[in-house]
């Protein structure tokens, strides 16, 4: 894996057929995140300085559909990982319920989809 300067940082460029599909549906996952109405919600499960300790700890998890994109705090590179696309605060918080004990313990909490696209651009 390579590191860009991109703000989505997608760190792939890899060959095998397994880690295409995977940046294929993590840039399904951000093009969803793009197009859906700003007024929606996300969850924000987590934020760190290494990105590869966030995206280790989400595949430990098992989380399907997330994604992990990088921003910028005091200056420096800090990463944040989000997951699914709710319509109302209310529905994202529900949805706390059904992630894994592990993640739930981080207390996630919703985050308004207009925060993450600007991040996204």
């Amino acid at each position: 894996s390579t590191r860009c300067s991109c703000r989505q940082h997608l760190l792939f460029n890899l060959g095998n057929d397994r880690m295409r599909r995977y940046r294929n549906a993590f840039q399904n996952d951000v093009s969803s995140m793009k197009s859906a109405p700003s007024g929606n919600y996300t969850l924000q499960l987590s934020s760190s300085s290494n990105y590869e300790n966030l995206n280790n700890w989400a595949k430990k998890e098992k989380l399907d559909r997330y994604v992990v994109y990088e921003t910028s705090r005091n200056g420096q590179p800090w990463y944040v990982l989000v997951s699914g696309i709710y319509s109302s605060k209310d529905e994202a918080k529900r949805a706390v319920t059904s992630l894994p004990p592990d993640v739930q313990a981080k207390n996630p909490w919703a985050k308004p989809l207009h925060q993450v696209q600007a991040d996204l651009k």
